[in-house]
């Protein structure tokens, strides 16, 4: 059953909605998800925190925005153009108008009129991701990562630093699953541009959206 102060947080929502307030219900959507999550103070959420949402909060948040846009907003839609793009970030960005032929658009081209914007437009932007905006922090971890892909050419060497990293979780008391680091690992030495860099960080979004939409 859905808490009180959910509750209260949805009616809001609703009516920013009916009025036609696009924009705000975009940002009240994100706080609700944020606030729902216990995530409020950190502004992001953990794949973890992903798994563990409540499903029907999703839904009840999709009923408002599939209702006030005649069917052209809401998870539900996103959630079937994501499977008709075969879960490819690029194309699902292209189809809901995230992407164009320069790429990823920014914040400020987000159309929030349901009449010009594209079906699954919006929604928007409802899981932010951990971003190192730190220049000095953003060099260290650049020439780690060099290091890495210069020192890591073999498997055994690359074993060697999933085993380092599993090793320093269970210092801090974090779980970690050693398959799943190797695949990351192996998928980022792939690429000579950071996961949160660019292009590849719109893609993030996306990809943890796309988390989400599973439970929905």
């Amino acid at each position: 059953m859905v808490e009180q102060q959910d509750s209260e947080l949805l009616t809001h929502l609703a009516y920013l909605l009916e009025a036609g307030r696009w924009q705000e219900a975009n940002i009240e959507t994100k706080k609700i998800i944020l606030k729902v999550a216990g995530q409020e103070k950190e502004g992001y959420l953990t794949d973890e925190k992903i798994q563990q949402f409540p499903s029907q909060i999703l839904r009840q948040i999709d009923t408002l925005w599939n209702n006030y846009s005649n069917g052209k907003f809401g998870f539900s839609v996103q959630k079937r153009i994501m499977r008709e793009s075969k879960k490819d970030p690029q194309a699902f960005g292209q189809r809901v108008g995230w992407r164009d032929q320069d790429g990823w658009i920014s914040p400020s081209r987000i159309i929030y009129n349901p009449i010009t914007a594209p079906e699954g437009h919006l929604p928007w932007g409802v899981i932010q991701v951990i971003t190192l905006d730190n220049a000095g922090l953003d060099a260290i971890v650049g020439t780690i990562r060099w290091g890495t892909k210069a020192l890591a050419k073999q498997d055994w060497q690359r074993q060697l630093i999933v085993d380092f990293v599993d090793f320093m979780n269970t210092v801090t008391g974090d779980k970690s699953d050693k398959e799943v680091m190797r695949r990351n690992l192996e998928y980022e030495l792939s690429h000579d541009e950071a996961w949160w860099k660019g292009q590849r960080l719109e893609e993030h979004k996306v990809n943890k959206l796309f988390s989400l939409l599973v439970i929905f």
